[in-house]
């Protein structure tokens, strides 16, 4: 471009800057171009803060009124809208600072974190369809990712818009389900490489080219991404018999490791007594080691309970402070425990108030959680019960004299 082709761009692009005359709008910069308007930063001198105004074409006029429509987190909302002194329609806007979701995913986030961002764009074009609001432009240029995790769907399309070709449907007639195969085709860009062939699978569904053949609606698509985040089985993906058992195993891992250690017992007698931790004296047990077995036994299985948390990603960052909690609770329980087999010399009633103490703490345990976010009480109390359980019986079983002891 020559001298004088820069200079008549530069008339051109002073020429098409809105007049703000009569609005409580100043314009300060231009912050983005497309293909039916043009975005400024401004500010808003009434509320002395930073907005985003855009400069619509004339073919683009009902975009704020669609816009304004949509009440959701993450869908940006209209302050005010209008016509300038030349006839092009404007709206104002909350100016969101981030990330474009291409350059998020370009920083290399984690797979939880790339599915969070996907499900708050899902959720929000799932509320545009109960409002019968097609997207028809989604792609991850048209995406936001805050500083704080926020997450903005932007620049919804109106009935002129074509979309863009490596997101849009085949099918000529759009309907809802041409955005669930742009979403499809979203996902399939922010999965890692490689990715879990569930959610390959998923995308793959979403994207297919068959209308008939997608999820029936952005929910079907989002409940199937929260299944494999659940380690359940999802509708898209037909899987091996060998995936599914990885899959009970990860998602089962604290029973499988509790009834591992309960083998490993058994096959190395503990449960047959061990004489040497049981003292007598005149006939009667040494009712201190049954105490002390519950502490020993309840330390080890509470510490093993903790240390399935590495199995979780979500939680690996504070399983310090969860192997010293579950080791604490292990103990207490087997304190008391042994408390009771000292009173009672009942192999029964010992599982029974073992896991019934299990039961108690691990339902506190999962109380204090669920204040802090998401419940996980089955998670958290179902292990604990089984800790409980195997510490009673464990107390009961070596605190019980041999026959070779006599009477």
């Amino acid at each position: 471009m020559d001298l004088s082709d820069q200079v008549v761009e530069h008339l051109r692009r002073v020429a098409a800057l809105p007049d703000l005359t009569g609005t409580p709008y100043e314009l300060l910069e231009e912050i983005g171009r497309g293909g039916m308007g043009v975005v400024y930063a401004a500010h808003d001198r009434p509320l002395d803060r930073r907005v985003a105004l855009k400069v619509l074409d004339a073919a683009a006029e009902s975009e704020a009124g669609l816009i304004a429509r949509l009440e959701h987190p993450a869908i940006v909302p209209v302050y005010q809208a209008g016509l300038l002194p030349d006839g092009r329609p404007w709206y104002a806007m909350k100016l969101v600072s981030g990330a474009r979701l291409d350059h998020f995913l370009a920083g290399g986030p984690s797979l939880a974190e790339r599915l969070r961002v996907f499900r708050r764009i899902g959720e929000a074009v799932a509320f545009a369809h109960t409002r019968g609001v097609m997207h028809r432009d989604l792609k991850p240029q048209n995406v936001m990712v805050g500083p704080f995790g926020e997450v903005y769907v932007m620049d919804w399309g109106i009935a002129a818009v074509a979309g863009t070709p490596a997101f849009r449907a085949p099918e000529q007639a759009l309907d809802f389900r041409s955005d669930i195969y742009a979403l499809g085709a979203m996902l399939a860009c922010a999965l890692p490489d490689p990715a879990p062939p569930a959610l390959r699978a998923i995308a793959d569904k979403a994207a297919n080219r068959d209308a008939a053949a997608r999820y029936v609606d952005v929910p079907a698509l989002l409940a199937d991404i929260e299944r494999f985040q659940e380690g359940l089985a999802v509708e898209a993906w037909k899987e091996p018999l060998w995936h599914g058992l990885h899959r009970f195993a990860s998602r089962n891992a604290v029973l499988l490791w509790l009834l591992a250690a309960s083998l490993c017992c058994f096959s190395c007698g503990i449960f047959k007594g061990i004489p040497a931790c049981a003292e007598y004296s005149d006939g009667k047990v040494n009712s201190m080691n049954k105490i002390l077995v519950g502490v020993i036994f309840g330390l080890a299985l509470g510490f093993l309970d903790g240390a399935t948390a590495w199995f979780y990603p979500e939680t690996r960052p504070v399983i310090g402070g969860i192997l010293v909690g579950s080791s604490i609770k292990g103990m207490l329980v087997g304190v008391l425990s042994g408390w009771f087999g000292r009173k009672v010399n009942n192999m029964k009633w010992g599982i029974v108030v073992g896991g019934a103490l299990g039961l108690l703490f691990a339902f506190a345990v999962a109380y204090m959680d669920a204040q802090k976010g998401t419940p996980h009480y089955l998670e958290i109390m179902t292990p604990g019960f089984v800790v409980g359980a195997i510490v009673g019986f464990l107390t009961q079983r070596m605190g019980t004299r041999p026959a070779s002891y006599g009477n």
